[in-house]
């Protein structure tokens, strides 16, 4: 993991390119003022990881195809952020002012309203609405997967013991 954390650009780009006469993410994210920039492109970068995740094609084929619910994205996004940031994961959330799943809907639904990501009839705001508990999600059930032919007998070559 590195020092700062990185989001995807390219999602939001994409979107942005289908449709030039829209303003720039940057720009409409500026005028809201809600969330950080960052804070959309890591819901840009969990829906591309969520469609691969439920095996979701979002450049062919057509909607239905290509679309994921809310809760799917929300795994998504829980998933994602956890192979990403570990057990840091809350804090960066905390650093983007998302501190539940709702805040997870009102960037969606933002980005559908700017015509940014698209949505189906089904689709609405109580999907996102206390799905699953940042804390809980992120710090009471978050493990540390160790391999198991690692052994854990013999000294690190990391640390010299002092004579």
């Amino acid at each position: 993991m590195s020092k700062h954390a990185h989001f995807d650009h390219s999602a939001a780009k994409e979107a942005v390119e289908l449709h030039p006469k829209r303003r720039t993410l940057e720009e409409i994210v500026r005028d809201d003022g809600s969330f950080p920039l960052n804070a959309y492109l890591l819901v840009f970068q969990a829906l591309d990881y969520t469609g691969k995740l439920y095996g979701k094609n979002r450049v062919s084929g057509g909607e239905g195809e290509r679309h994921v619910t809310g809760q799917q994205l929300l795994e998504g996004v829980r998933r994602m952020a956890v192979e990403e940031f570990g057990y840091l994961t809350k804090t960066v959330f905390e650093q983007l002012n998302v501190l539940t799943t709702a805040d997870i809907g009102r960037i969606v639904f933002f980005l559908v309203e700017h015509r940014l990501m698209g949505k189906t009839d089904h689709d609405c705001m109580e999907d996102f609405i206390d799905q699953y508990d940042f804390s809980r999600a992120f710090d009471e059930d978050f493990t540390f997967a160790v391999e198991d032919d690692v052994d854990l007998s013999m000294p690190s070559p990391y640390f010299h013991r002092q004579s």
